[in-house]
C-alpha cells in the first residue's frame, strides 16, 4: 500500500519538528509493509529523491493576495498536485498541515479522487491565527473558535495595539469583503474577515477529512470543543526514531550541563533562558543552544548573551543526532512559551536517559511528570522561577540523579506506525 504524505515543507529546505516526524513515520511504515512518498508545497513543481524517499514538490503562486492566504489555499497548484496523485496513486493521502499550499481546496482535489484523506494536527497554527494559543500572548487559550477573541488577539500578536486590535480585529467580513485585497493597511482593516474566512476553512477541513489524528491529549480536547465527532478523531501520540540508551552518561561532576534544541523564535523561550543564566552569573552552569531559521532573532539572542561565557551557540544537529548529542548533558531546557503538541525533542531526551525542565504547558505537560523525570514551570514566569530550578539543582545534585533515574523508555516511533496502519487499514475496509 501507498501513502502520500503532505507536509508543510520537505528536505532540502530546512524542515521542523513535523517534518521529521514525517520522515521518521514513512521509515517505520516501511517495515509493516506500506510504502510512503512525500509532496510538498515548493517554489517550482519537480521531483526529487530525498534519502531514498520519492518526494514531489508542486509550484504555489509566487504573489498570493490575503484571500487566498487566508482562504481555501492556492489555486495555482492544483494542476501539479492533481498531476502527482495521479502519478502516485495512493491508497491514502495524509496531511500534515494546513496551509494556503497544504489546504482545503488540495484535500478536496485528493475527495474528488475517491481517496480517503487523514489530518494529523501537529501545531496550534491548524487552528490560531496567532499560531499560539496562547490569548494576547499571555493566558492560554482553550481553542474553542466560538468563543474565543480570535481576529484582535491574532492583530495583536502581528504588532497592533490591543484597544486597536480589538476595534479593527472585529470588523465583519460583510462590510469588508468589497474593500481592496492588498497588504499593509488594507489586510488589517480586513482581519476580522480574513480571521472569519480562515476559521471556516478549518471547519471545513475537519468536515471533509476522512480521519484525524490528534498527537496529544490537549489537541483531542480542541478538536472535540470545535465540533469534530469523537469518533472521527485517533489520539495517536508521537514517538522517537531512536533506540533508548542502555546506561545514560553520568552527571558531569564539574558543572551542570543544559541543552536547548529548537527555532530562534520569541515562543520557543530562549531569551528566557538566557535571561535566567543573567540572573545567577555566579552558578557553575553551561548552557548550549542549538537554534534553527530566523537569523535576525538569532543575532539578537548572541547579543544578548555575548558577555556570559556560559552560554554557547552550537550548529544544528542532524536528526538522527539528536540523542548521541543529549546524552553528552545533565539536562534538556525547554522553555515553550506557546502550547507544543509534544515537543518530540522531549522524547529523545527520554530515549537518551536524560532529565526535561520545561515549559508547564501543552503536550509538555503531558510528557514530563515533575519531581520525578524532570521539573515543569509556569512559562510566564519571572526567568527567577527558571533560574532556581537550575540554582537548586547545583546544591542538590542528588535531585537530578533522582530525575535520571525517573526517566522512562519513550514511546517509539514503530509503536506510532503500528497504530496508523490500524487507523489506514480501517479506512479502507
Amino acid at each position: 500500500m501507498q501513502v502520500l504524505h503532505v507536509p508543510y515543507i520537505f528536505h532540502p529546505d530546512p524542515v521542523g519538528g513535523t517534518e521529521v516526524y514525517v520522515q521518521n513515520l514513512i521509515r517505520a511504515l516501511q517495515t509493516l509493509g506500506w510504502q510512503g512518498a512525500i509532496a510538498a508545497p515548493g517554489k517550482t513543481t519537480h521531483h526529487y529523491l530525498w534519502q531514498d524517499l520519492p518526494v514531489y514538490r508542486y509550484g504555489l503562486n509566487p504573489n498570493p493576495n490575503p484571500s487566498e492566504i487566508y482562504g481555501p489555499g492556492d489555486a495555482v497548484s492544483l494542476p501539479a498536485w492533481r498531476d502527482i496523485l495521479q502519478t502516485v496513486q495512493p491508497a491514502i493521502v495524509h496531511f500534515h498541515a494546513l496551509t494556503s499550499g497544504v489546504s482545503l481546496r488540495h484535500l478536496q482535489a485528493a475527495k474528488a479522487l475517491g481517496l480517503p484523506v487523514v489530518f494529523t494536527y501537529h501545531t496550534p497554527t491548524v487552528s490560531c491565527q496567532r499560531g499560539t494559543l496562547l490569548r494576547w500572548g499571555q493566558e492560554i487559550c482553550g481553542g474553542n473558535l466560538a468563543v474565543s477573541p480570535c481576529g484582535p488577539c491574532a492583530l495583536q500578536g502581528l504588532g497592533v495595539p490591543q484597544p486597536l486590535a480589538q476595534v479593527l480585529g472585529r470588523l465583519p467580513g460583510t462590510l469588508t469583503q468589497r474593500w481592496p485585497d492588498r497588504r499593509g493597511l488594507w489586510t488589517a482593516l480586513k482581519f476580522g474577515g480574513l480571521v472569519t474566512q480562515r476559521q471556516q476553512v478549518f471547519y471545513d477541513v475537519m468536515a471533509e477529512a476522512t480521519a484525524i489524528v490528534a498527537v496529544c491529549r490537549w489537541v483531542q480536547d480542541l478538536l472535540i470543543a470545535n465540533g469534530v465527532p469523537p469518533q472521527k478523531i485517533t489520539l495517536c501520540r508521537q514517538g522517537t526514531q531512536a533506540d533508548a540508551v542502555d546506561q545514560p552518561a553520568a552527571p558531569h561532576p564539574a558543572a551542570l550541563r543544559v541543552a536547548c534544541l529548537g527555532r530562534f523564535d520569541p515562543v520557543k523561550g530562549m531569551g528566557v533562558l538566557i535571561a535566567a543564566w543573567q540572573a545567577m552569573p555566579h552558578a557553575r552552569i553551561a548552557l548550549d543552544l542549538y537554534g534553527v531559521g530566523n537569523p535576525d532573532y538569532g543575532a539578537k539572542l548572541r547579543a544578548m548573551a555575548a558577555n556570559d561565557p556560559r552560554i554557547t551557540f552550537r550548529e544544528p544537529v542532524a536528526a538522527e543526532q539528536v540523542v548521541p548529542t543529549l546524552q553528552q548533558y545533565d539536562l534538556l531546557a525547554v522553555p515553550s512559551q506557546c502550547l507544543e503538541t509534544g515537543p518530540l525533542v522531549v522524547y529523545e531526551a527520554f530515549a537518551a536517559g536524560v532529565p526535561v525542565v520545561g515549559s508547564d504547558l501543552g503536550g509538555m505537560a503531558e510528557l514530563v511528570v515533575s519531581g520525578v523525570d524532570g521539573r515543569l514551570v509556569r512559562p510566564h514566569d519571572d526567568p527567577l522561577a527558571w533560574a532556581r530550578v537550575f540554582q537548586e539543582l547545583t546544591a542538590n545534585p542528588e535531585s537530578l540523579q533522582r530525575w535520571r533515574s525517573g526517566v522512562q523508555s519513550p514511546r517509539t516511533m514503530d509503536e506510532v506506525a503500528i497504530e496508523m496502519v490500524a487507523l489506514y487499514g480501517s479506512l479502507l475496509a
